[in-house]
């Protein structure tokens, strides 16, 4: 099964498509490394869908499907999930114009099975 999700991501991207690929190795205590020796193999390709203000809804195909995959991956590249609270980078970006790309997905990451 192919999945696809749409994030709403802190920053613009200076690549409007991409690919990011990591190693994430998940701790007995659930957090997540990234980069590390023993790390798995997380691969995901983005496009950039609308940018507003410094905002970025980006479409995300995930080729692999790793613990918090995503969410580390825009993290560590300084792109943040809008709102995301859990991730140590938060986004406390806030405009005007949030709402206008709010308002193509119900939350920051949504996710689409084809």
């Amino acid at each position: 099964m192919h999945k696809s999700y749409y994030a709403v991501v802190t920053g613009v991207l200076k690549d409007k498509k991409g690919t990011f690929i990591d190693k994430l190795e998940k701790t007995i205590d659930k957090k997540v490394l990234l980069n590390t020796k023993n790390g798995k193999h997380a691969e995901l390709n983005y496009e950039v869908i609308k940018e507003i203000d410094k905002l970025s809804l980006v479409k995300i195909d995930l080729i692999t499907g790793r613990y918090h995959q995503i969410r580390l991956q825009f993290a560590s590249r300084n792109y943040p999930l809008y709102g995301d609270n859990l991730c140590f980078l938060k986004s406390t970006y806030k405009t005007a114009n949030t709402k206008r790309i709010l308002a193509y997905v119900n939350v920051a990451l949504a996710q689409q099975k084809l």
